[in-house]
């Protein structure tokens, strides 16, 4: 449930960046305005994938935070 609304959040954050690449052009906010707006879309999408991986940590405070997930404590 919580993965769900990061990639929602992650998704919005990409088409609001591609949507303002050709906007920024039309207003000329700042120089190098593409290469920003794709920057920033390619690190949501790269937030996403981590997440959907699991390579920020599925254990832990972390697991339990992103994923949750009611790990089993080791009782060795």
């Amino acid at each position: 449930m919580n993965e769900n609304r990061i990639y929602r959040v992650c998704g919005y954050s990409i088409l609001v960046f591609l949507v303002m690449v050709p906007i920024s052009s039309e207003l000329d906010l700042f120089n190098y305005f593409t290469l920003v707006f794709e920057a920033l879309s390619l690190f949501s999408f790269g937030i996403a994938w981590l997440i959907k991986g699991g390579a920020l940590g599925d254990k832990g405070k972390i697991g339990k935070m992103l994923y949750r997930e009611n790990i089993p404590k080791d009782n060795s």
